[in-house]
């Protein structure tokens, strides 16, 4: 975590604060004088000179404590192919052992899997183990899960993407594959700890 998380603790936009990542290359640059060159009214200057002084000690110990990391945009371990995404988050919540990948098949499908579902999963996943492609999917129930039952069988890196803050998990029932993602791959989320 650092400086950057200022604006999403403050509250400011997903949009506002990309914008900001992007026109900064150093969170010291920003003051009065350089966003006036920027055209932002008197408001929005003064709302983010103002959330220059926020501390940010006890939400750090609050990330260290459910061993969650979070990166910015602008963060050297941003996945560079989310970065090209035309809405990317300004901040990644990540959680666990494991490493980004260039090389990934995304997978998703329907929460009610068929047994025509399965076997299609089980094929195309399979076929994915041991080549160094890192599976990457939901958490929810159906095709999701199985692919990341499928690529942790199979020993394939995975990235497991919740819809809510690390310290959730949902469906409750996928607990156990939930923990396995997080000890031999990854958990990330958009969504800050305590989002349901």
């Amino acid at each position: 975590m650092n400086n950057w998380y200022k604006f999403r603790l403050g509250g400011l936009n997903n949009h506002l604060i990309l914008t900001l990542m992007k026109e900064f290359d150093n969170f010291g640059d920003i003051n009065k004088e350089n966003l006036k060159k920027l055209d932002y009214s008197k408001e929005t200057i003064d709302t983010i000179i103002s959330l220059l002084e926020l501390d940010l000690e006890d939400e750090k110990e609050k990330y260290r404590k459910n061993k969650v990391r979070v990166l910015s945009y602008n963060s050297n371990e941003y996945p560079e192919m989310l970065k090209e995404i035309s809405n990317p988050p300004p901040f990644l919540y990540v959680k666990g052992k494991g490493k980004f990948s260039n090389k990934s098949l995304a997978v998703v499908g329907t929460r009610k899997i068929s047994s025509y579902g399965k076997l299609a999963c089980d094929k195309i996943v399979s076929g994915f183990n041991n080549k160094g492609i890192t599976i990457v999917s939901g958490l929810a129930l159906g095709v999701d899960a199985y692919a990341h039952e499928i690529a942790l069988k199979g020993n394939s890196s995975v990235i497991g993407v919740v819809a809510q803050g690390l310290d959730i998990v949902y469906p409750p029932s996928n607990l156990k594959l939930y923990k396995e993602v997080e000890e031999k791959g990854l958990l990330i989320s958009e969504y800050p700890l305590g989002t349901h």
